[in-house]
């Protein structure tokens, strides 16, 4: 299969034990970003992924427009009209912060509007409490995606992309050390640094080439007085190891390497064929309705 640098594998991959008359018991996972949506069917009994989709977006769209794109894929996608126990909707939406659980308790008129300049007519905060981290993740929701989505799954909770993302790199973090993991989607990526399990550091860079992905993983170890050489950094999400961008950071870091789907699931012979690092916070959504 042949892929662009900053592209994730297409196609429909639904496995021969999917039954579109029994899915009462399984969780429909979506996640949306403004590039792309991608869904798949967790099977609750047998902890396994049945079904994954994923179907790209033109990158330059109005409001308006992503909206409309949005209802026309899920209009048209069939599996996501089946009735299920569950969905799982997580967005991509910025601006967003993580604040001490404590803290948000108190605010009352939320931590995110006072770092950020305000939100628009047509967004409100969402608020996500982050199990294991004694954290609130505060987020912008537009309001009319939030409304459609709430209509479309009668049975459906929204949450944040980040949120899958952190429940499963707090199973997967080492106990002792410092580790990296960086997560890489088109135009951004997101920086997470455990120290002694613990989380250290969080924070997402815009990125549009190799060199900005290397000037800005380069600055944040030095903030941090991580060691490049020896601090391991795990890549997750939309990069390729014969991209341009892998190809400028590489040399600069000498514990690199690709992630692994989160542990404890199961999932079919297709899915365990794509790359083990792509669509990680959509495999994690599970964790969510836990």
């Amino acid at each position: 299969m042949e892929l662009s640098d900053h592209k994730s594998p297409v196609g429909r991959i639904v496995d021969e034990s999917f039954d579109r008359n029994f899915t009462r018991t399984s969780t429909l996972c979506l996640i949306l970003l403004p590039h792309r949506l991608s869904y798949a069917v967790y099977e609750e009994e047998r902890r396994k992924f049945t079904v994954h989709h994923t179907i790209y977006l033109s990158a330059e769209q109005e409001r308006e427009q992503f909206l409309q794109s949005v209802k026309t894929v899920i209009a048209r996608e069939e599996i996501l009209h089946l009735p299920f126990s569950g969905v799982l909707c997580a967005l991509g939406s910025r601006p967003w912060v993580l604040i001490p659980e404590s803290y948000a308790e108190l605010d009352k008129h939320h931590a995110l509007l006072h770092l950020q300049s305000g939100l628009s007519d047509h967004e409100r905060i969402g608020q996500d409490r982050m199990v294991g981290y004694d954290a609130v993740l505060e987020y912008a929701v537009d309001v009319d995606l939030a409304d459609y989505l709430n209509n479309t799954f009668a049975n459906g909770s929204i949450v944040h992309q980040l949120h899958p993302l952190l429940l499963a790199l707090n199973r997967e973090r080492p106990d002792q050390g410092k580790i990296c993991y960086v997560f890489v989607q088109r135009e951004w990526f997101t920086a997470i640094v455990f120290d002694e399990g613990r989380l250290m550091f969080l924070n997402s860079y815009p990125v549009r080439s190799g060199a900005d992905l290397l000037y800005f993983t380069t600055l944040f170890f030095q903030q941090l007085d991580l060691d490049r050489q020896q601090c391991p950094m795990i890549l997750l999400g939309e990069i390729r190891a014969e991209s341009s961008w892998f190809e400028t950071i590489q040399p600069h870091f000498g514990k690199m390497a690709f992630g692994r789907r989160p542990r404890g699931f199961l999932y079919n012979r297709a899915i365990r064929d794509l790359p083990s690092h792509y669509f990680y916070n959509l495999f994690a959504l599970p964790l969510c309705g836990s």
